[in-house]
């Protein structure tokens, strides 16, 4: 729900409140399994200036990424909470939803730059991915995240091309009693710090019916699924490298039915905490994501979807899985 005031002197102000329901739930307590979400809450100032806006809303980096996806509209990746992934975690890390005070530049061109103040987070990690899994926190936030985005877009011979880059930066500390354990383990942290950074970039081409796009990200502490929580570390503090990409082709078909293909994977390299511990609980390396889609809209408010995707994942110890799924389904907009 957006609401917007009477511009006054030179400024335009407006409000945004944005409520997501699930029709998925798995009965736990944690904000992932929520039936009602409050993602978006904000209010913003625009004027010569440019644009100012203070509340919550999704984060800068790895927006691009995520609104470009068309498995936005799908069910990509399997999980088990209330929401489905899309490309979450097989292509790009989840943005989320977080306060933030983001100024936006005045357009100028073709070009457009914004910065963002943002609430921080905890980087969390874990050993591995199996039932003996240890848990690892650094909590104490003393400054807060940074990010930033610059952007353009031009025709060129004919061809819309598009090229955004993206990045973040956070701190973190250990306190107490994990800063001490982490400080005296073999290949543990000694610092008591963490940092968290990211580089992401899209570049996206358009010509007639056609859109082919490419999206990738490199980082410290990014972690796999969503921004620094998780598996961002090993299990004594130390971050972990990340990175990731895919490429998606989509096109209109006419008539409002189009047809998309897309692949991508999310990677991360083990320390040498995980090298050592391979063989008591291996880390996942790679997850690849093969997603075909075909999608009809009958008016401007109903969407119709097909979806076929090809899920791979494969750890260090050589041990992988595959799955498969198609699902159909439906969308309302007003």
């Amino acid at each position: 729900m957006s609401v917007k005031a009477p511009s006054t002197g030179g400024l335009d102000m407006m409000a945004n409140l944005t409520l997501y329901p699930s029709t998925q739930n798995t009965a736990r307590t944690w904000n992932g399994s929520a039936n009602l979400n409050l993602r978006e809450s904000y209010f913003k100032v625009s004027g010569d200036f440019g644009s100012l806006l203070v509340g919550r809303t999704l984060n800068t980096f790895g927006t691009k990424a995520i609104v470009s996806d068309m498995g936005l509209f799908g069910i990509g990746g399997q999980y088990i909470g209330d929401t489905t992934l899309g490309r979450i975690g097989y292509g790009y890390t989840y943005a989320n939803f977080g306060a933030q005070i983001k100024w936006t530049a005045p357009a100028s061109g073709p070009v457009n730059f914004s910065i963002s103040i943002e609430d921080p987070s905890k980087i969390v990690g874990q050993s591995t991915y199996s039932a003996s899994s240890t848990s690892i926190t650094a909590s104490q936030l003393d400054s807060p995240r940074w990010a930033g985005s610059i952007g353009t877009s031009n025709n060129m011979g004919g061809m819309d091309v598009g090229v955004t880059g993206e990045w973040m930066f956070q701190n973190a500390d250990f306190t107490g009693a994990q800063r001490a354990t982490n400080a005296q383990a073999t290949n543990g942290n000694a610092d008591g710090d963490v940092t968290a950074y990211g580089l992401a970039g899209t570049v996206s081409v358009a010509t007639g019916g056609l859109s082919v796009l490419w999206s990738g990200y490199t980082g410290e502490a990014l972690g796999t699924f969503f921004h620094l929580d998780v598996d961002s570390l090993d299990g004594v503090g130390n971050e972990r490298d990340n990175d990731g990409w895919y490429v998606q082709g989509t096109y209109d078909l006419g008539g409002g039915t189009n047809v998309g293909i897309s692949y991508g994977e999310s990677s991360q390299d083990e320390t040498a905490y995980d090298t050592a511990n391979r063989s008591s609980h291996a880390l996942i390396e790679d997850r690849t994501l093969l997603s075909a889609m075909v999608w009809h809209n009958i008016n401007d408010n109903l969407r119709l979807v097909a979806e076929y995707g090809h899920v791979e994942d494969e750890w260090f110890d050589s041990v992988s899985r595959e799955s498969d799924a198609v699902s159909v389904g439906g969308f309302f907009f007003w």
